[in-house]
């Protein structure tokens, strides 16, 4: 192996060469070695051993193939071609060699299982994605495979998926129904198995409970309009001050009648029986605007009761309605407004009115509504210690996140501290899946410019990006906060704390005096594999 990896490398180098040799543009250029090699195996299915291999790698531009079976190893060719081979049944490891434009060669070894035996102890696993009611994955295994084809039976002239031992295929269907997938085992000759199974996509169909946030795929966000109302789920289109993050809101529209509002109809009642009296919202308009909330659908025949707050038209305000102060209540239809009251009961229904008895017309988004004390109202400074009961650590996630404070899992070594904050990245999740907070005011570089963090990881490895962002400077061209500055660290341990240092003077633009209000922190960062990860004490380093 040794001697046929020399020779590739050197038959690369030699093809460099001419194609550079009357271009020197290259020189002194960064190119990133090629990563993600694979490849696509199909066997002939008639007893003959012939396999067709189809590379894949990011950064490539030649492939070369060493077919595991002794014989030389293939001629180079480019990306989206393929070469044939001949085997005899067996098991062989294929070695891909990969070759970026600087000539650099970088290789990976892929198991081929070429027999003429029907494939025996098929196992297919269909799983469900966390982040998409519509989405499917599925993976197979079994004895004597060469590869698998995977119909999920939305169409009838489907193309299968050709996948292979150890990979997974994931498919979005288009509509809620029941489709059969079908799962075909291949073998070098013409015997296959073959494996079905139904699955039943029934879309957004999860009740809408509190806090409301239209980020969870699996809900279905439906507010029941009224008098010209209406209403839909999109990503935030303001992303600035208070809501600066990429994430799905409600937007209502007006269409200039009065008394236009619509309401959310709950899976789980609100209960007004304790202290928590309070519902907070974030909700975006450029006009100044009355917004009324009224709780309805008493679960014990509770009467309705309302509260009204006005929205001062400045963008992203975050409004409170507090149900402790005399509000209007509503004894029955017959008697119309009844004396003040204050609930303590349970109410099933939530019912929104902007600007109710006048004729706004327009679009005004709403977000994170919750049902709170009012207890933690105090705006988060650093440092981030999470443990103040008079803070409201309130996180928001984005690209299939989200992050809490929870009471430490694992308080012992470095941190033994009552409160941490829990993110949580589903499968399937964005590369830059993570969460943010806003600060109360600008972090203060006099004394250091490294910040450390203290972190639990399920795993070693696992990129840890922190990014701090100017909430107020002007947006890129992806809608975000222009001023930032990150930087990324790795995990080192797994299933312990430990603390990263955050060095920010090693990102070029950083400047001291740019007032970072915004807290970002991405887990597992270009990765789309799930995990739950912790993390605390995020404050300057001083030594």
């Amino acid at each position: 192996m040794k001697n046929y990896t020399k020779s590739i490398i050197a038959c690369f180098s030699i093809l460099f060469f001419l194609s550079c040799s009357d271009d020197d543009s290259l020189e002194n250029v960064e190119i990133a070695m090629p990563s993600d090699i694979a490849a696509k195996f199909t066997v002939k299915q008639d007893n003959s051993g012939e396999v067709s291999v189809v590379p894949s790698a990011t950064g490539a531009n030649m492939f070369s193939v060493d077919f595991g079976d002794g014989s030389e190893i293939s001629e180079t060719f480019a990306p989206g071609n393929q070469v044939e081979h001949t085997y005899a049944e067996g098991q062989y490891d294929v070695t891909i060699y990969a070759m970026n434009l600087n000539g650099e060669v970088a290789e990976a070894t892929q198991s081929l299982n070429v027999s003429f035996l029907a494939p025996e102890n098929l196992e297919v696993t269909i799983t469900p994605a966390q982040t998409n009611p519509y989405e499917i994955s599925v993976s197979a295994t079994a004895d004597n495979a060469s590869g698998y084809q995977v119909y999920f039976g939305e169409s009838e002239e489907e193309t299968p998926v050709l996948l292979m031992e150890g990979e997974t295929a994931s498919y979005e269907y288009n509509d809620i129904g029941t489709y059969t997938v079908r799962v075909v085992a291949l073998s070098g000759g013409a015997a296959t198995t073959e494996y079905t199974e139904e699955v039943m996509i029934d879309g957004a169909s999860g009740a809408i409970t509190f806090p409301v946030t239209f980020d969870d795929a699996t809900v279905d966000y439906q507010f029941v309009t009224f008098n010209g109302a209406s209403f839909e789920v999109v990503s935030n289109p303001q992303l600035s001050g208070i809501h600066n993050v990429e994430t799905n809101v409600g937007a209502i529209t007006n269409s200039g009648n009065g008394y236009e509002g619509g309401s959310f109809n709950l899976g789980e009642a609100l209960d007004f029986s304790g202290d928590n009296k309070l519902i907070k919202l974030k909700l975006y308009s450029e006009v100044s605007v009355p917004i009324l909330i009224k709780l309805e659908g008493g679960v014990d025949g509770e009467r309705q009761n309302e509260v009204s707050v006005t929205h001062g038209g400045t963008g992203w305000e975050e409004l409170t309605f507090d149900f402790n102060t005399a509000t209007k209540s509503y004894i029955d239809g017959s008697q119309g407004v009844g004396e003040a009251f204050v609930p303590t009961g349970q109410y099933g229904t939530v019912t929104m009115f902007i600007d109710g008895p006048g004729e706004t017309s327009g679009t005004f988004y709403i977000d994170d509504l919750m049902q709170t004390n009012g207890v933690q109202t105090a705006e988060p400074e650093f440092p981030l210690t999470f443990d103040s009961a008079l803070v409201d650590y309130s996180w928001s996630g984005f690209g299939g996140a989200n992050a809490a404070v929870i009471e430490n899992p694992d308080a012992s070594g470095i941190n033994t501290s009552t409160n941490v904050t829990e993110l949580v990245k589903n499968d399937g999740a964005e590369t830059w899946a993570g969460a943010s907070q806003l600060l109360d005011g600008a972090i203060d570089f006099s004394q250091s410019t490294i910040i450390s963090m203290k972190t639990w990881s399920p795993k070693t490895g696992a990129p840890i990006l922190l990014k701090l962002e100017n909430s107020t400077s002007a947006p890129d061209a992806n809608g975000n906060p222009s001023v930032i500055v990150e930087v990324q660290q790795t995990t080192t341990v797994a299933n312990e704390w430990e603390e990263l240092n955050f060095d920010l003077t090693s990102f070029a633009a950083f400047d001291a005096n740019a007032g970072y209000d915004t807290v970002v922190v991405f887990y597992d960062y270009g990765n789309t594999e799930g995990g739950t990860f912790y993390f605390d004490d995020v404050q300057i380093k001083n030594d």
